[in-house]
């Protein structure tokens, strides 16, 4: 029998709920996503994922921003 292909939402569920977080650069790094925010968007659907706002200094002095995504398990059906 075959099995079923996985998709990039899999890939991104199966990270979340093994690491609890996830950001868009170990999205590409390690799942090669590059659009990370749009598998957060569907799989927000059916589970709770929150997000907060990362703030760093990269190496040439600048601030930047990213987010970080927090898994937080499935949505109750009775919501």
């Amino acid at each position: 029998m075959k099995e079923p292909k996985l998709t990039q939402k899999d890939d991104v569920l199966w990270y979340l709920k093994k690491y609890g977080n996830i950001t868009a650069l170990e999205g590409f790094q390690v799942l090669f996503i590059v659009d990370l925010a749009g598998c957060i968007r569907t799989l927000r659907k059916e589970y709770n994922i929150s997000d907060e706002w990362i703030h760093k200094t990269n190496r040439r002095g600048r601030q930047i921003k990213y987010k970080k995504y927090i898994y937080e398990g499935p949505k109750n059906e009775n919501n």
